[in-house]
């Protein structure tokens, strides 16, 4: 553990480059296509998101609305 130690003090906190690393990237990891879409379209999906928050927040609104009018025409209504 003091040898493993003292070589990344050497290095700077890097590796040698000469050592062999375990596995390689691009054995380990493949790209997804549906990854790779999403990365594309990044700003368009949070676009979107904004978009479809807003609808939801706004449908909200008038659904409530709407039912308080509702009930304070049925309240003067059955206070007659």
């Amino acid at each position: 553990s003091i040898k493993v130690y003292r070589e990344i003090i050497a290095h700077s906190g890097f590796p040698d480059n000469s050592t062999k690393q375990p596995c390689e990237f691009s054995e380990q990891h493949q790209t997804c296509s549906t990854c790779e879409w999403m990365h594309q379209n990044k700003a368009m999906l949070v676009f979107g998101g904004c978009i479809l928050m807003t609808a939801a927040v706004l449908s909200a609104l008038v659904i409530f609305f709407v039912a308080e009018g509702r009930i304070k025409s049925w309240n003067q209504g059955k206070g007659k």
